[in-house]
């Protein structure tokens, strides 16, 4: 008997092809792994690919009372890299125009090592990248509401990308400049001021009602 085993031609890592071949005999052959650290077949032909590189498989048929052994027919193929799976999205945590967004590796590489990541805002499509989690995304606008999503980048090129985080909305750091007014004299009514770098208005209050009272505009009041 002989047996009729075609080459199944290049294949996809992360794919599970089942292999076919045929003997003259009409009885059904086997199949074993020569790389099995590239990838693995059940006796039955169905495909596992372990990493990727070139996948050796030979099919066998054994005879019966009626025919001799098959001489074995060996088929090599490579097997390609695709791209990864999507990262899984973390937690977004806002900062001043700014947002720290954390994720985790995709459950597949698809067979090509993770080169980076890339972290994209929406809106505004501002991006962060490096190599692991977690990214800071610069230059958002403190008071907009923001979401992110991240895909992953190997040699196979760049995944699909994430859900979308947490909705975060930077916010500003301020300081207030307020200078020292003086000594003031019982009876008078003066009105202090005070700025802020954020340009909103700052607020007043006393600490000391038993001696002087400010309304929330800066106007003083002196009580003794």
């Amino acid at each position: 008997q002989t047996i009729t085993f075609p080459n199944p031609g290049a294949q996809s890592f992360g794919t599970t092809p089942t292999l076919t071949a045929s003997a003259s005999s009409s009885l059904t052959p086997s199949f074993t792994s020569s790389t099995t650290g590239v990838c693995t077949i059940t006796n039955g032909g169905a495909l596992s690919f372990v990493t990727t590189g070139t996948c050796t498989v030979n099919a066998n048929q054994a005879g019966n009372s009626a025919y001799l052994p098959a001489a074995q027919v060996s088929q090599s193929f490579s097997v390609n890299a695709v791209v990864a799976g999507a990262p899984s999205i973390g937690t977004a945590t806002r900062g001043d125009a700014q947002a720290s967004v954390s994720f985790t590796a995709p459950a597949s590489t698809g067979g090509a090592a993770i080169t980076g990541y890339t972290v994209t805002s929406s809106p505004g499509g501002l991006t962060a990248s490096g190599a692991g989690s977690p990214l800071t995304v610069l230059g958002l606008t403190n008071g907009t509401a923001y979401t992110f999503s991240v895909t992953a980048q190997s040699a196979a090129g760049t995944s699909a990308a994430s859900n979308a985080s947490n909705s975060v909305t930077p916010i500003g750091s301020q300081t207030i400049t307020f200078p020292n007014p003086g000594a003031q004299s019982f009876g008078t009514t003066p009105t202090l001021t005070a700025s802020a770098s954020s340009s909103l208005t700052p607020s007043f209050t006393s600490s000391t009602t038993g001696v002087c009272t400010i309304t929330n505009g800066g106007a003083l009041s002196f009580v003794t």
